[in-house]
C-alpha cells in the first residue's frame, strides 16, 4: 500500500478511547448480609440472596453489606480489560459524604507501572520496547512484581477535589489492623477481586466509606500515564471531523484523529482509559 494513504488511515484509528458512563444512571440496593461474610474472593460464598450489582461486559460486581462493612466483589470477564488492569491498576472508588469524586480510593492491583516506576527509565521501556521485557533480568523483574501484586495496594483519599489524585502505598498489615481486607484470585485470565470496607470511619478504621445516609458512589478505574508523560511528546490532537468511527475493545463506539505521534502504538494504548460510576443504596443496619 502507499505510505501516503496508509499512514493518515493508520493515524485515523489511532484515537482517544475513554469509556465511561456519564455519571451514576444506575443505583445498586443491596440486600443486607445478616452477618459477616469471608473475605474470599470466590462467589460462591455469597448466598445468592444478596448479590445485587451489575454483569456487565468487562466484568461482573456485586455488592453487600452488614452492620459495619460493606463487601464488593468484581469479576473480570474482558482478557483486554484484565491485562490492562495489571499494568495499569485497578482503582475502586468509594465517595461518601463528600460531595465529590474520587475522594477515597483503592488501587488494587496496584499495576506493574507503579512498582516500575522507581527504576530510572523502565516504565517507558517496558512500554516501549517489546524486547524488554524479554531480557532475562527484566523477565525475572516483572515475574517478582507478579507474584507480589496481591499483596500491594495503594490508597487515595482527598479532602477536597482540587487535591491532586496521589495514590499511596500502604502495608496490608496496616490495612488488616484497620479492618480493611482485600483479596485477589488469578488463574489464568481470569481475576477476580473482593473487598471488605469499613462502612464509618473510627481512630481505629481510618480508612472507611463514611457514606451519606445510606448512599455512596461506587467508581472503577482505569487510567494509564499520559502518552506525554512517557515519551515526553504533546501531540495533538484533533477532535470532532472524525475521519473514522469504529468500536473500541470493549465494544464501545470511538472516533477521532490524531496528529503528530512517533509512536502511534503506544499513543492508543495509553488512550484506553475505563471509568464507571453507579450509586449504592446500603441495607438498613441492624444495630
Amino acid at each position: 500500500m502507499n505510505r501516503t494513504v496508509f499512514y493518515p488511515l493508520f493515524i485515523a484509528i489511532l484515537i482517544s478511547v475513554t469509556l465511561s458512563a456519564c455519571g451514576p444512571s444506575k443505583t445498586i440496593r443491596t440486600i443486607h448480609a445478616g452477618g459477616p461474610l469471608p473475605v474470599t474472593g470466590v462467589l460462591s460464598q455469597w448466598p445468592d440472596e444478596i448479590r445485587r450489582g451489575e454483569q456487565l461486559n468487562e466484568f461482573d460486581y456485586y455488592v453487600t453489606n452488614d452492620d459495619e462493612f460493606v463487601y464488593l466483589l468484581i469479576n473480570f470477564k474482558n482478557n483486554r480489560l484484565y491485562q490492562n488492569a495489571l499494568r495499569f491498576g485497578f482503582t475502586v472508588y468509594l465517595d461518601g459524604d463528600t460531595g465529590f469524586k474520587q475522594s477515597f480510593g483503592i488501587s488494587y492491583p496496584a499495576g506493574i507501572l507503579y512498582a516500575l516506576s522507581p527504576i530510572p527509565g523502565a516504565r517507558k521501556s517496558y512500554l516501549e520496547n517489546p524486547g524488554w521485557s524479554s531480557i532475562p533480568e527484566n523477565a525475572r523483574l516483572l515475574q517478582s512484581i507478579d507474584d507480589e501484586m496481591h499483596q500491594q495496594a495503594l490508597i487515595i483519599s482527598r479532602s477536597n477535589s482540587k487535591a491532586p489524585i496521589i495514590p499511596v502505598p500502604v502495608n496490608f498489615n496496616n490495612l488488616r489492623a484497620q479492618d480493611l481486607d482485600l483479596v485477589m484470585n488469578r488463574a489464568g485470565n481470569v481475576m477476580t477481586l473482593e473487598m471488605k470496607i469499613p462502612i464509618v470511619g473510627t481512630r481505629a478504621r481510618q480508612f472507611a466509606i463514611d457514606p451519606k445516609g445510606n448512599t455512596f458512589l461506587l467508581g472503577f478505574e482505569i487510567k494509564p500515564p499520559t502518552y506525554e508523560e512517557i515519551t515526553g511528546e504533546n501531540p495533538a490532537q484533533v477532535a470532532g471531523d472524525a475521519r473514522q468511527s469504529n468500536y473500541d475493545p470493549y465494544g464501545r463506539s470511538r472516533s477521532g484523529t490524531t496528529q503528530n505521534i512517533s509512536n502511534p502504538a503506544l499513543f492508543y494504548q495509553l488512550s484506553e482509559t475505563y471509568s464507571r460510576w453507579v450509586k449504592v443504596q446500603l441495607a438498613d443496619r441492624r444495630k
